[in-house]
C-alpha cells in the first residue's frame, strides 16, 4: 500500500510540475506575441470563470474521492448523483457569471470571452469528477497522463493561434481543445474501470451528498476568491489592460509554487503520523521544513528582484515595462507563500483544519478590502501590495497556532532563519553590482545574448549564495540529503 501511494504521488507530482513549466513557457510566449491589451482580456475572462468554478463544484469532488474510496461498490451511484448536482450548479453559475459581466458594463469582446470561458469551466468541473473517481480507486496514472497531454495540446494549438495573430477567442478555443481531451479521456478511463454513469436523480442520496460537501465548499470558496479576486477587481477598477500588466508578475511568482507543493506532498502524511505517535519528530520535521523553504524562497525572491528589469524587458518586451515594479513587490509575497505551506500542512495534519479555513476566510476578506482601497491609488502596484500583505497575513495568523501544537521554538530556529535572510541579502548585493558591471561587458540584445546574460547571473548568484550558506554552516551535507529526501519516494521522516 505504501509503495502504491508513493508511486501515485510521484506520477502526479511529476505531471503537475511538467504542466506548470509548460504553462509558464506557453503563457510567456503568447504574452509576447499578442500584446498587453489582448493578454489582459484573456486573463480577465479566465479569472472570472475560475472565480465562479468553485460554485460549479462546492466541494463535491472531495466528497466523491473520500466516499468513493470508502465505498467502492456504490461508486457508480455516488458519481451519478454528483454529476447531476454539478451540472445543475454549473449551469446556474454560468448564468450568474454572464449576467454579472453584463451588469458590470464590460465591453462586448470581454463578454464574448467570458461566455466561452464559462463553458470551459463546466467541462473542467465534469473532468474533475471523473478524475475524482480514479483517485478514489487509487490510480493516478491516468490523471498524470491526461494533465501532460492536455497541456501539450493547449500549447500546440495556442502557439498556432498566436503565430497567425488570430483573435483572443481562438486562444480560449485552444484551451477548450485541452479541456475536451481531458473530459473524454477521463470519462473513457472511468468507463474502462467498469464505472457506469446513470443520470437518475435520487433526492435523498443527493441531499446527504450536499451536506457532506459543505465543509469542503467553504474552504474552496475562500481559496478561489483569494486566488482570483485581484485580477477581477483590477479589471473593473483599472481596466483589462492593467490586468495584462499584472498577469506577468503574477504568473512568474505563481510558477515557483510547485516547490513548496512538492514539499507538502511528503510533509503532510509524515506530520499526520508524527502527531499521533512522535511529537518530538513532529516539531523537528516542521522546523526543518520551515528552514529549508526559507533557504529556497529568500534567494529566489531577492534574485528575481535584481534581474526583474532585464527579465521583463527582454523576455516579454518593453511594452510590459510597467510590470517590473509590480514583480519586485510580488516576489516578497513569494517568501510568505512558501513558508505558509508547512504551516498549513501542520494545521491540517493535526486536526486544526477549521482554524486553517478560518484563517483563509479572514485573509480573503482583508485582501478584497485592500484591493478595493489600493488599486484606485496605485493600480497594479496596489494589487501587488495587497497580495503581499495577504500572503503575510495568511502565514502570520496560521503561525500563531503552531506553538500550541509543537511547543515553543528554539533560539536555533530563529537564529538560523535570520542567518538565511542575511545570506540572501548578501547575494542580492553581489548580484546588483555584478549586473551593473556585466551590462557594460555584454548587452543583452537578442535571444542568445539575453540567455547568456540571465543564465550567468542566475548561475553566479546561486553559486555565491550556496557558498556562503556552506561557509556559515547553515547548509551541511546531512541537510542537503534531508532536503532531497522530501522530494523522494521515501516518506520524509523515515529512517
Amino acid at each position: 500500500m505504501a509503495g502504491k501511494i508513493a508511486k501515485n504521488t510521484l506520477f502526479l507530482t511529476i505531471a503537475y510540475i511538467g504542466q506548470k513549466i509548460f504553462s509558464f513557457v506557453y503563457f510567456s510566449l503568447i504574452a509576447r506575441f499578442i500584446g498587453v491589451e489582448k493578454i489582459g482580456l484573456y486573463v480577465t475572462a479566465l479569472s472570472f470563470s475560475s472565480l465562479f468554478s468553485i460554485f460549479a463544484d462546492l466541494g463535491l469532488t472531495q466528497v466523491l474521492i473520500r466516499e468513493g474510496a470508502r465505498d467502492k461498490k456504490n461508486l457508480d451511484k455516488i458519481l451519478s448523483q454528483i454529476v447531476i448536482i454539478k451540472l445543475l450548479l454549473a449551469i446556474l453559475a454560468y448564468l450568474i457569471l454572464n449576467l454579472l459581466v453584463f451588469l458590470l458594463g464590460y465591453e462586448a469582446e470581454l463578454r464574448q470571452l467570458v461566455f466561452v470561458s464559462g463553458i470551459l469551466m463546466i467541462l473542467d468541473s465534469l473532468t474533475l469528477s471523473f478524475f475524482g473517481v480514479l483517485r478514489a480507486l487509487e490510480d493516478l496514472r491516468y490523471e498524470a497522463t491526461a494533465v501532460v497531454i492536455g497541456q501539450v495540446i493547449i500549447v500546440v494549438c495556442g502557439l498556432f493561434v498566436a503565430f497567425l495573430h488570430l483573435p483572443v477567442l481562438f486562444l480560449l478555443l485552444a484551451l477548450g481543445m485541452g479541456s475536451l481531451f481531458n473530459l473524454f479521456f477521463s470519462f473513457g478511463m472511468v468507463y474502462r474501470k467498469g464505472i457506469r454513469l446513470k443520470l437518475v436523480w435520487d433526492k435523498k442520496f443527493s441531499g446527504s451528498v450536499i451536506k457532506l460537501s459543505l465543509a469542503f465548499a467553504l474552504a474552496g470558496i475562500f481559496s478561489k476568491v483569494y486566488s482570483y479576486i485581484d485580477s477581477v477587481l483590477l479589471s473593473y477598477l483599472a481596466g483589462t489592460k492593467n490586468v495584462g500588466f499584472y498577469s506577468i508578475p503574477n504568473k512568474i511568482v505563481f510558477a515557483f509554487q510547485f516547490v513548496p507543493m512538492a514539499f507538502s506532498a511528503s510533509l503532510y502524511p509524515a506530520m499526520s503520523q508524527f502527531f499521533i505517535s512522535e511529537k518530538i519528530k513532529l516539531k523537528y520535521t516542521f522546523e526543518k521544513a520551515f528552514n529549508y523553504l526559507m533557504i529556497l524562497a529568500a534567494p529566489l525572491a531577492v534574485g528575481i528582484y535584481v534581474i526583474a528589469d532585464v527579465f521583463i524587458n527582454k523576455v516579454y518586451g518593453t511594452e510590459y515595462a510597467p510590470s517590473i515594479i509590480a514583480l519586485r513587490i510580488l516576489v516578497f509575497g513569494l517568501i510568505f507563500a512558501f513558508l505558509d505551506f508547512p504551516v498549513g500542512a501542520l494545521l491540517n495534519a493535526c486536526n486544526k483544519q477549521n482554524i486553517q479555513t478560518a484563517v483563509m476566510g479572514a485573509t480573503m476578506v482583508l485582501n478584497i478590502i485592500l484591493n478595493i482601497i489600493l488599486i484606485p491609488l496605485w493600480g497594479i502596484n496596489g494589487a501587488s501590495v495587497a497580495a503581499v500583505i495577504g500572503n503575510f497575513t495568511l502565514l502570520f495568523l496560521g503561525f500563531l497556532w503552531v506553538p500550541q501544537i509543537i511547543g515553543r521554538f528554539s533560539i536555533w530556529f530563529w537564529f538560523k532563519n535570520i542567518k538565511i535572510i542575511i545570506c540572501a541579502g548578501a547575494m542580492g548585493f553581489f548580484l546588483t553590482f555584478f549586473k551593473k558591471w556585466f551590462l557594460s561587458v555584454i548587452s543583452p540584445v537578442g535571444f542568445i545574448h539575453t540567455l547568456i546574460f540571465l543564465g550567468t547571473l542566475i548561475f553566479l548568484g546561486a553559486l555565491f549564495y550556496f557558498l556562503i550558506l556552506w561557509i556559515s554552516g547553515i547548509l551541511t551535507q546531512k541537510e542537503i540529503k534531508e532536503i532531497l529526501s522530501m522530494f523522494s519516494r521515501k516518506k520524509y521522516g523515515e529512517e
